[in-house]
């Protein structure tokens, strides 16, 4: 939301405008207001041991893009912008003076109270910061840099931000999570913008050894494939790309200027394994919440950037705050710097949900329809006929949709054909006379054959017409089991609930029918565990099964008592 305000991607300047504060504090002080290019930080106590900060902003918005909307989003542009304080300043701020006090201590509170951030980062977590002119202006140029990068690298950039500020405070409370986190951090960054692509080299060398040897012994353009399989996996690939990431974007000056009076400085030819065992460690707390090294949690080796342990080299917490500042901080100016940007800002406004329309607002559209999306319409009209079942409620007028239908289905693609025909098929018995299609009985008889086929959709259609299925039992599992191994791929068919699992009862019914008690008690039991959340249906479920009788599918999808209208 700060990027918006600044303007950048409006186009007019007809816009509501409001002047905006926010109050925020901190262990930086300076006396003088500091102006950036979205807000100014006016100090108002800065003698005290936390000092305090007003946040003076402009908020503004376009008219023509927010219609009646004028103001939203200041909570969010207090927390934007404090993070870019506290990145810029190298300095802990919070909307709560608690927080800075806490976080900041220098002194134990109590005898078991012997972890103290500042130990740990002394710069950011220091009682008090007396600004230096250098760094109001390095601050200033920061604010503006970021505020110009592209939006795709702006929301990247400020989550990344908004991680590492957390890693700050979760420090005083956690420190393997707040290792982890500041990972988290360089990881969002090395995994949204690096190209990078493994080579066998950057395998795990004890599993690649013993796969070298396999490979000796096979055709070499088969391991050729496997290897390219083993490397689109994702451990090994994302570990490599973190430990790339960095090594592109840390400076030289990490190991020079920066390094000075630094104890135990991470030297360039360590950087590479103590990034291996960085990633390491943060896996086993993340998969196992096994503690990152033990030495590292002592405050005596706390001072450097590097614990050697069994001749491999470990990044202090301090360390990696460090490196994480420097990558982060490098990875920020190498962007390009946007003044202005065409993008479709509105949708980034806090507040904004997107959710899926309820289907009786885009099934009856016919105007663009194609036969690629019969299968997205059959789903959103069986999930109306489940709500219009419950509710009595009108159906959707889909007259001119299901005329379209006639003129593309003998052309479709089986695969689409299907679920246009079953849909066709099942919206004329659920309406009135004058609202079905003139002549569609005519029309279905054409595709009769396609109707004997067995396929989940027909399946639905002969259990919602009340038809007994003309397929055997094993077909109808395989094709209900094919429908579940598929059920969540980004095309697949959505069935409701509720005929769902009428389509199980009815496989149960159908083992019942033939003896098989065994497989029809194991078919009950697994619409029981499916009903979940439904107490009538389950002790419908459990009441028939104890006494090895069909159940009436219509007792769980409740048949319309009359024919019901569409909505015109």
């Amino acid at each position: 939301m700060l990027q918006i305000i600044s303007g950048k991607f409006f186009k007019s300047d007809n816009r509501y405008i409001h002047e905006a504060k926010g109050i925020t504090y901190t262990n930086y002080s300076w006396i003088q207001p500091i102006k950036t290019c979205v807000a100014t930080l006016e100090p108002v106590d800065t003698y005290r041991s936390v000092s305090s900060y007003v946040i003076n902003y402009i908020s503004q918005i376009e008219k023509e893009k927010v219609g009646t909307l004028v103001r939203i989003g200041d909570s969010e542009i207090v927390q934007q912008f404090q993070l870019l304080c506290m990145f810029g300043l190298k300095a802990f701020f919070d909307i709560d003076r608690n927080n800075v006090e806490i976080n900041c201590r220098q002194k134990s509170r109590s005898s078991g109270d012997t972890y103290l951030p500042s130990i740990f980062v002394p710069r950011f977590f220091k009682s008090q910061i007396d600004g230096q002119m250098g760094e109001i202006e390095a601050f200033i140029k920061f604010v503006d840099k970021v505020i110009g990068l592209p939006r795709e690298k702006y929301l990247v950039v400020i989550n990344c931000l908004n991680n590492f500020s957390h890693a700050l405070q979760v420090l005083n409370l956690n420190l393997d999570l707040a290792y982890s986190m500041l990972v988290y951090s360089l990881e969002s960054l090395s995994q949204s913008f690096d190209d990078f692509e493994p080579i066998w080299e950057d395998y795990d060398p004890q599993i690649k050894n013993k796969l070298n040897s396999c490979f000796s012994k096979m055709d070499p353009s088969l391991s050729s494939e496997i290897r390219k399989i083993l490397l689109g996996s994702s451990n090994p690939r994302l570990q490599q790309r973190f430990i790339n990431f960095i090594t592109n974007h840390v400076s030289d000056s990490f190991f020079t200027d920066e390094a000075i009076d630094n104890k135990n400085a991470l030297r360039k030819s360590e950087l590479k394994r103590a990034l291996r065992n960085v990633y390491t460690m943060r896996s086993k707390y993340a998969h196992q919440l096994k503690p990152i090294q033990e030495q590292l949690r002592i405050p005596q080796f706390a001072g450097g950037d590097v614990f050697h342990w069994n001749n491999e080299p470990y990044l202090t917490f301090g360390g990696l705050a460090r490196l994480a500042y420097n990558v982060i901080n490098n990875f920020i100016w190498k962007q390009k710097y946007l003044k202005s940007e065409k993008y479709d800002w509105p949708r980034d406004l806090p507040g904004i949900v997107t959710l899926e329309m309820a289907p009786q607002y885009w099934i009856w559209k016919y105007e663009e329809f194609v036969p690629s999306q019969a299968t997205k319409r059959f789903s959103g009209f069986l999930s109306h006929i489940q709500e219009i079942v419950l509710s009595n409620d009108p159906l959707v007028d889909l007259r001119k949709l299901l005329e379209k239908y006639e003129s593309l289905i003998p052309t479709a693609k089986k695969k689409d054909k299907i679920p246009m025909l079953a849909m066709y098929y099942l919206y004329n018995p659920y309406v009135v006379q004058e609202a079905k299609r003139p002549n569609y009985e005519e029309f279905l008889k054409q595709y009769e054959e396609v109707f004997k086929e067995c396929c989940i959709e027909m399946m639905i259609v002969y259990l919602l017409s009340n038809q007994k299925w003309p397929w055997d039992v094993d077909k109808c599992v395989s094709h209900y089991n094919k429908y579940k191994e598929n059920r969540f791929s980004k095309n697949a068919l959505f069935v409701t609930t509720l005929i769902e699992l009428s389509l199980i009862v009815e496989i149960a019914n159908m083992y019942v029918r033939s003896g098989k008690i065994d497989r029809y008690e194991e078919w009950l039991d697994v619409a029981l565990l499916e009903a979940s959340g439904k107490p009538d249906i389950q002790k419908l479920i459990n009441e028939c099964k104890s006494k090895r009788v069909e159940i009436d599918h219509n007792l769980i999808l409740k048949p319309l008592k009359t024919k019901v209208d569409v909505k015109r």
